[in-house]
C-alpha cells in the first residue's frame, strides 16, 4: 500500500487512515523513496494519540462526538482544496464499517468518489479497501 500511494498520491493529498491502519501504512511510507508530501489524519484521531490502541470508539454513545468530529475534518479538508480540482483524499476502510461510514458519508456529502482509482485489498490485516475522492 505504501508503494500504491507513492506511486498514485501527489504531493498535497490527503490519506484518511481509519483503525488501526496509520502506524503499519506510515512505516513503509518512511522507507518508500519516492514519498510524497502528503497530508495525513486518523479517523477517529484518538488513534493517533496511543498508536495501536482504539480506545472506545465503537462505544455507541460516542456516536454524535464522532460525527462532530467527521464533520470537522472533512470541513478542514475542504478549505484545504485549491482552485483546481486535482487535490484527492485517500480513504482507508478500516475493519469497523460502522465507524468508517461516520466519515465516509462526510466525504459523500461534500466530496467525488473517483471511481476506478480506488484499490480493493484483500487479506491486508487492517484495511480491506482505499477508496479516493476529489
Amino acid at each position: 500500500m505504501a508503494v500504491y500511494l507513492s506511486q498514485t498520491a501527489n504531493d498535497g493529498d490527503v490519506v484518511i487512515f481509519t483503525s488501526l491502519t496509520r502506524l503499519p501504512i506510515d512505516y513503509y511510507l518512511e522507507r518508500t523513496p519516492t514519498t510524497r508530501k502528503l497530508f495525513e489524519t486518523s479517523f477517529p484521531a484518538e488513534v493517533d494519540q496511543h498508536p495501536g490502541y482504539e480506545g472506545s470508539i465503537r462505544d455507541p454513545e460516542r456516536r454524535a462526538a464522532l460525527e462532530r468530529e467527521a464533520r470537522s475534518l472533512i470541513d478542514k479538508i475542504a478549505t484545504m482544496q485549491s482552485p483546481e480540482p486535482t487535490r484527492r483524499v485517500f480513504f482507508f476502510h478500516g475493519f469497523h464499517p460502522e465507524i468508517d461510514a461516520i466519515a465516509e458519508q462526510q466525504l459523500r456529502d461534500r466530496l467525488e468518489l473517483l471511481t476506478g482509482q480506488g484499490v480493493k485489498c484483500g487479506g491486508a490485516p487492517y484495511f480491506n479497501e482505499v477508496s479516493v475522492y476529489r
